[in-house]
């Protein structure tokens, strides 16, 4: 074979790994907001389940139960967690992180009840 043709079967080997890798980024980051998603829904499905389950549906009494001095704080979150059976042990703080920062709007640690009936609203709740 000459340098042309070598050179040739080189790009068209190069040019299918560049298509393979393109296909496993697009299908690895498609998997990652499948999961996110997936997550999100799954805490908003056990925790609406617990709040009708144990609180009858009342929001401001299931808060008042976990937050009894009005804060929600990330542990009193993950005994919220926990019992909505959300994740499993060794995630449930990594949940309670990403809840924090979505829905603590003033950046202050906790989540208040305000904060908390915002957040519902946004995702059509009541």
């Amino acid at each position: 074979m000459n340098l042309f043709s070598n050179l040739l079967i080189a790009l068209i080997v190069y040019g299918v790994f560049v298509t393979v890798g393109f296909i496993l980024v697009s299908l690895w980051l498609t998997w990652e907001r499948c999961e996110e998603v997936t997550m999100e829904q799954e805490v908003i499905d056990k925790v609406t389940d617990l709040g009708k389950a144990k609180f009858g549906g009342n929001i401001v009494t299931m808060f008042s139960y976990y937050a009894p001095n009005g804060e929600l704080s990330r542990d009193e979150l993950i005994v919220l967690l926990t019992d909505a059976d959300v994740g499993k042990w060794l995630t449930r703080g990594l949940y309670a992180d990403q809840i924090l920062a979505a829905i603590d709007t003033e950046h202050h640690g906790y989540i208040t009840l305000p904060e908390l009936q915002a957040a519902i609203a946004a995702h059509g709740g009541n």
